[in-house]
């Protein structure tokens, strides 16, 4: 390369004459042939016409700049006319080889040109013209070092001039300047595109990398082939390093991170001596740098997966890796600083608000651990994911569980501080926010690590122990402190069955009676009364939930009581359909006033029913 290149292109750009494929060129070798007969003439032109077409088209082309049309016409006399025309002489070859060979010259002028005026769009043009004739050893270093890598490090200067700007603004804040914040999903208009902050620079240039993937891999398979593509992809790999590294080395300066676990460590190190004085680390304060290193960390995993699902090559361990597992590693120290203390803060600020069945602690304290647990899920890294998972998993088993139990204890045994039943809710609330917030991690990892089953089954994996934390709070806490209320209800549901007397009440009766009882039913209609009496002071205080669970355990003492007494009655015909009738109310009632399933607590109730009912055999096996 390098031949200087002249301002008027043509087929003079390269000093070259093309000569024309008249009759005393094409058919020299033709002389001592002029005395054949007519029909071997009529081959010869037959012959020559592809030829001296794919001659013609060649010349025309260059003449008109339309190269790709030059090249295209060459590889048709080597893809098609060769085979097809049968015993083509040296002559005809040699012929387009000389003219194939001085447009492969005035191609490599055009690629030098383009390379010196730095014209990207004519550096691919004429990179693509070289791989058609056949010179992709010279293209593909060209496309990679003069087109790809321009093209990346103009990107890559641009999106750190707009990190600078955005420093510059923040160190140097000016009123009439608002820094606005780029949000997901957001376009950016030109007034945007002054500042990137880091979260924007990495996303924003990994994005064009990404772009410009998918925009030239067809170009790029079609012009240089597979291999090709694995080559140029490696490339954008390590440009991607080369520009990225500095994003995050300069995060981790800027942002103070070390200096912030130096101070987290320390002050955790003084509450364990018990030296610690002053306020402590507010961890709200550290909202805004975990919800950037999460997209810092999802951002770089979410390229790498990107782009090796598309090109066929050996990850290997970068310096943007480094970095990003160095920001990870703190990560995990500061979200879990996060976690612990605003737990702390929510226990400490503990409170209940007028009109709510639950205490703040339950809502603030989920609050926490739900945004902890699935901004680790958004960092796509599923070591520090499950690291979180378990964090959190080991506050609600441990901390949160003792807490809990510490309040149950104080309310019920002591009698101070807490309501039995606002803590009862709040252990019942938080049984179905543990299981609510494992399901939800469930699904969010589904569609965060698609494609990766061993991932997903890691994260679930760790999700089992929500699982579990779940199930015990509801039977080692729940329902035995529910037992608790309903044995201390005990005299009362005693009274109940005293006042309406149901050993007075009778079922050997006739159908006068009967008539009677429907007007005045003399025992199920009080036995309803007194127990709505009982029940609608705790439907107002407690969750619908634990409403369910006591009616339910209520009424285990009310259908054992009703079953006992009815073994002992008598019963006419009528009177049996008496008892269907009030078992009947009953049941109705009691579903009526809760969501929970307690129908089959009348099972027993409803077989006696049956059997009394019962007028044949038949109805046995119907």
């Amino acid at each position: 390369m390098g031949q200087e290149v002249s301002t008027s292109e043509g087929v003079q750009d390269v000093g070259v004459e093309i000569p024309s494929p008249d009759a005393s060129n094409l058919q020299s070798s033709s002389t001592s042939e002029q005395q054949e007969p007519q029909i071997e003439e009529e081959k010869i032109e037959e012959l020559l016409n592809p030829v001296k077409e794919c001659f013609d088209g060649v010349q025309t082309c260059i003449e008109e700049k339309a190269y790709e049309g030059a090249v295209a016409h060459i590889q048709n006399f080597y893809r098609v006319i060769l085979l097809t025309v049968e015993d083509v002489d040296d002559v005809y070859i040699e012929l387009i080889e000389s003219v194939e060979e001085k447009l492969k010259r005035l191609v490599r002028a055009k690629l030098d040109a383009a390379m010196e005026n730095k014209n990207l769009s004519e550096i691919e043009r004429f990179c693509a013209l070289h791989a058609g004739l056949g010179m992709n050893d010279e293209a593909i270093p060209i496309y990679r070092t003069q087109y790809i890598e321009e093209i990346i490090k103009s990107e890559g200067i641009l999106t750190m001039d707009l990190l600078n700007a955005y420093i510059e603004l923040k160190d140097k804040p000016q009123p009439e300047i608002q820094i606005k914040e780029w949000k997901e999903g957001e376009e950016m208009d030109d007034e945007d595109e002054k500042y990137f902050d880091f979260v924007d620079a990495t996303r924003k240039f990994y994005e064009f990398l990404a772009g410009l993937l998918e925009e030239k891999k067809d170009f790029i398979v079609a012009a240089f082939g597979q291999e090709a593509l694995n080559v140029i992809g490696a490339d954008l790999i390590r440009l991607a390093d080369v520009y990225a590294s500095p994003i995050f080395d300069r995060f981790l300066s800027y942002m103070k991170i070390q200096e912030m676990i130096v101070r987290i460590k320390m002050q955790k190190m003084a509450m364990d001596e018990d030296t610690h004085q002053g306020e402590t680390i507010d961890p709200r304060t550290f909202t805004e740098i975990l919800g950037q290193m999460s997209i810092l960390s999802q951002s770089n995993e979410l390229f790498d997966k990107f782009f090796f699902s598309r090109i066929k090559i050996p990850k290997q361990m970068q310096q943007r890796h480094r970095y990003v597992k160095e920001i990870m590693t703190y990560y995990n120290i500061i979200e879990e600083y996060f976690m612990t203390e605003s737990f702390k803060k929510a226990i400490n600020n503990d409170k209940q608000d007028p009109g709510s069945k639950t205490s703040s602690l339950v809502e603030n304290s989920f609050f926490v651990l739900k945004q902890s647990a699935h901004r680790a899920l958004a960092t796509s890294n599923c070591q520090s994911a499950c690291a979180l998972i378990n964090m959190l998993s080991n506050i609600l088993n441990y901390d949160y569980r003792k807490l809990l139990e510490t309040m149950l204890h104080e309310s019920f045994e002591e009698g101070i501080r807490w309501n039995p039943r606002m803590i009862l809710n709040n252990v019942q609330v938080s049984t179905e926010y543990v299981e609510k917030l494992r399901i939800s991690l469930d699904s969010e990892a589904q569609k965060l690590y698609a494609g990766s089953d061993k991932e997903i089954e890691m994260i679930r994996t760790c999700l089992i122990e929500l699982a579990n934390i779940s199930r015990q709070y509801n039977s080692e806490l729940l329902l035995p402190y529910m037992q608790e209320v309903v044995s201390r209800l005990d005299h009362i549901i005693s009274n109940i069955f005293i006042s309406v007397d149901y050993s007075k009440a009778t079922y050997d009766i006739d159908e006068e009676r009967f008539q009677m009882n429907e007007i005045n039913d003399p025992f199920m209609e009080q036995l309803i009364i007194k127990l709505h009496d009982l029940i609608s002071q705790y439907k107002e205080s407690f969750t619908e939930n634990n409403f369910g669970i006591l009616l339910s355990l209520i009424l285990d003492f009310i259908c054992d009581w009703i079953e006992k007494g009815t073994l002992k009655k008598t019963f006419s015909m009528i009177g049996a359909m008496q008892f269907k009738k009030e078992v009947k109310m009953l049941t109705e009632y009691c579903t009526s006033q809760t969501t929970k399933p307690i129908r089959q607590k009348f099972s027993r109730l409803s077989l006696i029913s049956f059997l009394l009912n019962v007028t044949h055999v038949g109805l046995f096996s119907s």
